[in-house]
């Protein structure tokens, strides 16, 4: 359905530095308020911080295991890309951002996903738009619906299409895994872990087919690290980006521990033999 004013049905937005910032102060607090932690696994920001200055497009495919997906890729990429002058676009639901008109000054672009017709759109508008910007940076999430991390992973092939275009138009694009997860540890909150890793491009011939294999082999591998890392529950194992303070239980709990003289970060470390 294409509404007027806009190219093939979608929404455009156009990302301001200046919104962003602001954003990124209120992401910041509500990942805060809400998990006990934000942690990566180690060298995830160094992935990051390596694109920075790139001069061609990055797109960064996330798993899509829950609604605080593109709030951690806009934090990410506030934090990270943001300083380097780096323009960010990724897609939202076209009803959602005509309701909250703001996401567009964050880069945001309606879509209908209801619409067959849409996939086709998305691929030329976004491969326009990485193909013209500065320093242009695509967020997406391949999968295209909430999908558990335990199910076996379907990669939509919208993205391959969009790198296969831009590779074809020989544009230097450089392409990161994204993996996350939103598990239940020692507190009661819920913790925040996400694991980056570089996609590397297909030999050859690098075509919308052969970057759809790439795409499909390499974003499970990122979930499957993160998976092994997440179980292990051991927050040494991961760099804290956000929060990560010590007792957090139920307050009472935590009052007898220290009447009995001893404190909740002991419990929480014990391991059953």
């Amino acid at each position: 359905m294409t509404g007027p004013g806009t190219p093939n049905g979608i929404i455009p937005g156009a990302y301001d530095p200046r919104v962003a910032r602001v954003f990124g102060v209120i992401v910041r607090r509500m990942i805060r308020g809400r998990f006990h932690a934000a942690r990566l696994t180690p060298g995830s920001l160094d992935h990051l911080d390596a694109l920075a200055q790139h001069e061609g497009p990055v797109v960064c495919c996330l798993t899509h295991a829950g609604w605080w997906d593109p709030m951690l890729g806009m934090l990410l990429h506030i934090g990270r890309f943001g300083p380097h002058g780096r323009d960010g676009i990724a897609p939202i639901d076209r009803d959602v951002l005509q309701n909250v008109g703001i996401f567009k000054r964050l880069g945001l672009f309606g879509i209908d996903p209801d619409d067959p017709a849409s996939k086709a759109a998305v691929v030329d508008f976004a491969a326009s738009r990485l193909a013209k910007g500065t320093r242009p940076t695509l967020w997406i999430t391949p999968q295209g619906r909430f999908q558990d991390p335990r199910e076996p992973m379907r990669v939509r092939p919208g993205v391959s299409a969009i790198l296969g275009r831009l590779d074809s138009e020989q544009r230097g694009v450089r392409v990161l895994a994204v993996a996350v997860e939103y598990p239940f540890w020692d507190d009661k909150k819920p913790e925040l872990l996400a694991h980056i890793a570089p996609i590397d491009p297909p030999p050859g011939a690098r075509s919308t087919a052969a970057w759809h294999r790439r795409v499909s082999s390499a974003l499970p591998a990122a979930a499957d690290h993160l998976a092994a890392e997440a179980i292990s529950r051991d927050p040494s194992r991961f760099e804290t980006l956000i929060g990560g303070e010590t007792g957090g239980t139920f307050f009472v709990y935590d009052w007898f521990l220290k009447l009995t003289g001893r404190d909740t970060a002991s419990i929480r470390t014990r391991r059953t033999p």
